[in-house]
């Protein structure tokens, strides 16, 4: 809870990154710790890691992104996308095919492509999936996710209407 806890302080600059340096080995300890005891659980419960990978990524130390690099090699997409966007925005290398993997699926293309536009790296999202018929493809994905995935979303056409006084181009899915 403390790394959840001290990412929403920083977050809403209540405290700075210089406080949470001084505790970077007790962070660094604790995060450690966790990936060599809850493996399996990192894999399954991902959102309960969310906040050691941002902790890892504010951080931004040797043995931190050390951590990260650790933390990118889960089979979770979650984490693998939390991880690689905490270490580009470490200026960190990170492996081109989890941008790749994550840039196929329709679960994560969008954010992906959201947050590499954060961080003004969006140059190492891959090409054919940069249109905005694959981002909406992506996007009604994330829409239509309730409890379940929706499954197979497929392009049904596209339709040139006349919205808010210009003629835009709408694609639809089903």
């Amino acid at each position: 809870y403390i790394a959840g806890m001290s990412v929403s302080l920083y977050d809403s600059n209540l405290i700075s990154k210089t406080v949470i340096k001084q505790y970077e080995k007790g962070f660094i300890a604790s995060a450690k710790k966790l990936m060599e005891n809850n493996k399996e659980d990192i894999e399954e419960n991902a959102y309960n890691y969310y906040d050691w990978i941002r902790m890892l990524g504010i951080i931004n130390s040797t043995e931190s992104n050390s951590l990260l690099k650790k933390f990118s090699q889960f089979n979770n997409r979650d984490i693998r996308l939390r991880t690689i966007i905490a270490l580009l925005t470490n200026n960190q290398p990170v492996d081109s095919r989890i941008i790749y993997t994550l840039a196929t699926t329709d679960e994560y293309r969008h954010d992906l492509y959201d947050e590499l536009k954060k961080i003004a790296r969006l140059s190492l999202f891959p090409a054919q999936y940069r249109s905005q018929k694959e981002l909406g493809k992506s996007k009604v994905y994330m829409y239509a996710t309730d409890e379940e995935s929706p499954g197979l979303i497929t392009h049904a056409g596209e339709r040139i209407v006349s919205y808010k006084g210009k003629q835009q181009k709408f694609y639809l899915y089903k």
